[in-house]
């Protein structure tokens, strides 16, 4: 796409060369850059419009993240295990484990803490249940 610039500038200059008085240059050199930016701006708008999506009513679209249920297994890749640090031994304190269906023992991966008893109440485990 050629630049708004010398879109002007050549337009201008074929008009220039058909005018001779210095003051009706420059009024057609204005009038060329207000149609050149008025044509662009109203571009640019419907480009923008036809972008813009309606909004979505919350619960409307179907959930694509599925919490696996929890287990007592030993860890492993895709499972959500219960764990208990040893010095809770013998409380209802634990915590979960959930490592990704890709994790390979080794890698480095991201860390993310979701602590219990937040303002959002008890859940699965995801998002979908804050009020």
């Amino acid at each position: 796409m050629e630049p708004i610039e010398k879109v002007v500038n050549r337009t201008v200059s074929r008009w220039d060369s058909n005018l001779e008085d210095t003051s009706s240059v420059t009024l057609h050199r204005i009038v060329v850059l207000l149609v050149v930016f008025t044509t662009f701006i109203s571009t640019a708008l419907a480009a923008i419009a036809q972008d813009v999506r309606a909004p979505v009513a919350y619960g409307s679209v179907p959930s694509d993240l599925v919490t696996p249920p929890m287990t007592n297994e030993a860890p492993a890749p895709g499972k959500r295990v219960r764990r208990v640090a040893p010095e809770y031994k013998g409380t209802e304190v634990y915590h979960t484990l959930y490592l990704p269906t890709n994790w390979e023992k080794g890698k480095q991966y991201p860390v993310i803490v979701e602590y219990t008893g937040n303002k959002w109440g008890h859940g699965p485990g995801t998002i979908d249940v804050a009020t």
